[in-house]
């Protein structure tokens, strides 16, 4: 049951951001339709699928316990270095996404594939750390799969009561925490 938690913890946590980008395109009046967000969410469970292999292989040259450590570890790195990163673009007033974003369009499936490979990058480190803390490789990945399906779907269909009330750095600031949050579960409690 532990291993189902961590699980379904990592894929929203790896995925909150794709809410994020779901209300963005809803606001702009962009649809993303089922074979973007499909695509979006294929390379979500890929990404992952890869990653956590290779935190596995790892985590044969290491104990059990020193590769969970790491592992652990290096989810609370990658959940301080989201919240720091947020921080620093605080200042800063236009957001990366909004590169991909064109108003009153769309998503052709090429944009949905350049999205999905951007907001899958920066969940790669997080694969191999939850590879590393040996959860399971499947139900991860199948799980942030459907999480990306839901959370984009959710965001963009929730678009406009969510961008009125939370902004996309808030949500991310959450990813981070739910990221350290999982860190410190694997670290101490599994």
């Amino acid at each position: 049951m532990e291993t189902v938690i961590a699980s379904i913890l990592l894929a929203l946590s790896t995925n909150i951001d794709n809410f994020a980008v779901g209300v963005a395109y809803s606001v702009r009046q962009v649809k993303i339709g089922w074979i973007a967000n499909g695509a979006i969410a294929l390379l979500s469970g890929v990404s992952t699928f890869l990653a956590m292999t290779f935190g596995d292989w790892l985590a044969a040259f290491w104990s059990r316990d020193l590769a969970q450590q790491i592992g652990s570890f290096v989810l609370i790195l990658i959940g301080l270095g989201t919240v720091v990163n947020l921080l620093i673009r605080k200042f800063k007033t236009a957001d990366s996404r909004e590169f991909y974003i064109q108003q009153n369009a769309n998503l052709k499936l090429s944009d949905a594939v350049i999205l999905g490979l951007a907001l899958t990058i920066t969940n790669f480190g997080t694969g191999i750390g939850a590879g590393l803390a040996q959860l399971n490789v499947i139900l991860t990945s199948v799980l942030s799969f459907l999480s990306s399906l839901l959370t984009i779907g959710g965001g963009f269909f929730l678009g406009n009561l969510i961008a009125t009330q939370f902004s996309g750095r808030r949500l991310e600031f959450l990813s981070g925490l739910l990221l350290i949050g999982l860190g410190i579960y694997e670290f101490f409690l599994s």
